[in-house]
């Protein structure tokens, strides 16, 4: 039987949250946001350490933060559609959301919106939007 080390369940949660946190940190909309994303850094890494000093904190990755409200993110999308009127990509429509919400623009908050949407809309194919022939992919509201 391989011989775990201690505490291991604690050492890979800190790391989890470790790595959610520097996701946070990447689609950060203000410089207080940030900072206060450091400080809880700082002290996440000072807790790591003290469970593990052989974790180096620099090689732990990013997990991909997901926005809160994403859930709308396909109603704003079908309503941007309708309103425009023409096919769009899912990243042209994330950069409307971006901008309709008072989002800075940044390419990691572009990703954090595009890509569930481009995923919805894929499943709603067929049940209202019609996906137009072509690269990128594009989507348009099915006229009845």
């Amino acid at each position: 039987m391989k011989a775990r080390r201690p505490n291991a369940n604690v050492i890979s949660g800190l790391v989890r949250k470790y790595a959610r946190m520097l996701g946070r940190l990447r689609v950060a909309d203000t410089a207080t946001e940030a900072d206060a994303i450091w400080t809880e850094m700082a002290h996440m890494e000072a807790v790591i350490r003290m469970f593990d000093p052989s974790i180096d904190p620099w090689n732990i990755r990013p997990v991909r933060h997901s926005r809160p409200g994403r859930s709308r993110y396909l109603r704003d999308a079908v309503t941007i559609l309708r309103q425009v009127g023409e096919p769009m990509s899912a990243r042209d429509l994330a950069r409307c959301i971006l901008a309709d919400r008072g989002i800075r623009f940044s390419r990691p908050a572009l990703e954090a919106i595009a890509c569930p949407l481009h995923q919805g809309l894929g499943r709603m194919e067929g049940r209202g939007l019609v996906r137009v022939p072509g690269t990128p992919r594009r989507w348009a509201v099915s006229q009845f």
